[in-house]
């Protein structure tokens, strides 16, 4: 599922993304949580460095993940498993060390302020100054937490998302949608569209085969679902290698219908976060068409 990260959090590795590593010092965190001036000299002198905890989900991280894989794939036209986890734009091997420190250490809480836990770690590099980390997490649940990032490292390299895979030749347009004329995954995607209530029930085989093996640019087909959600599902397909580029496709083609209105790239502008109740269909749909991919 795609989650919105910035530019410059996808320009950065995971670690940076969980752990926000001095980026506030003690003027700032006394500003934000109203401290006297002896907590803001303690704080000065007995800290450093200062971590906020920004405590993503398992299923933002592989997210996170697919979008780097995407990148990854672009800049490289491969996908191998073992050199893109080793990658240093993606800092795996830090991550896990510094996840499995803070999962067996035991912190003291210094403080706790409007819900928030300021735990004093010493690891093994602090010698003047022990670190400071931020979280809203309680004592029990932050253990958790690194117990659940290492989890999900190691799970990587058996999701069935980050398999290796060759260079693939991939054409302009929805050409790139595994073959243009592979009539088997079509009659699969047309089906699951229609059990998942995202295309009308009327709509053909013939049809749907034509206009998407673009043989047919007169018909068009009708998405009853919500836009999000066909926002969501081209930037899937997308994320997944079925098409390069959205905004090619969605102008040299055109062919869906939202409520009998032709859809236009500023139509599908909308916002990639949806809730489960939304995606999750449209994910088992991809997963699917992965699946019929990767079996031929």
């Amino acid at each position: 599922m795609s989650m919105n990260f910035t530019e410059e959090q996808l320009n950065g590795n995971l670690y940076d993304l969980i752990f926000s590593e001095n980026k506030c010092n003690a003027s700032c965190l006394a500003d934000r949580f109203d401290l006297d001036g002896n907590v803001k000299r303690e704080l000065r002198d007995r800290f450093w460095p200062i971590i906020e905890l920004n405590d993503y989900s398992n299923k933002e991280l592989l997210s996170f993940i697919s979008l780097k894989k995407e990148r990854f794939e672009l800049a490289n036209d491969y996908f191998d498993l073992d050199i893109f986890l080793s990658e240093p734009n993606l800092n795996l091997d830090y991550l896990k060390y510094e996840c499995c420190e803070y999962y067996r250490l035991r912190p003291k809480l210094w403080d706790t302020i409007n819900n928030t836990y300021f735990y004093e770690f010493t690891t093994a590099i602090d010698v003047n100054e022990n670190t400071l980390l931020i979280s809203s997490l309680n004592p029990n649940q932050l253990k958790y937490y690194f117990k659940k990032c290492l989890d999900f490292i190691e799970s990587l390299k058996s999701n069935s998302l980050f398999k290796s895979k060759s260079k693939k030749v991939i054409t302009k347009g929805f050409k790139a949608f595994h073959h243009t004329r592979d009539y088997k995954s079509l009659k699969q995607l047309r089906k699951d569209l229609i059990n998942g209530n995202l295309i009308h029930p009327n709509t053909k085989q013939k049809v749907f085969d034509n206009v998407f093996s673009e043989q047919d640019f007169e018909n068009k087909i009708n998405w009853i679902g919500c836009r999000n959600q066909l926002n969501f599902f081209i930037n899937q397909l997308k994320v997944d290698g079925f098409i390069q580029d959205k905004v090619i496709w969605i102008k040299s083609a055109h062919i869906f219908l939202v409520g009998n209105e032709p859809v236009t790239n500023i139509q599908l502008k909308g916002s990639n976060q949806i809730g489960d109740d939304l995606s999750d269909p449209i994910i088992k749909i991809i997963n699917s068409l992965i699946e019929l991919r990767d079996n031929n």
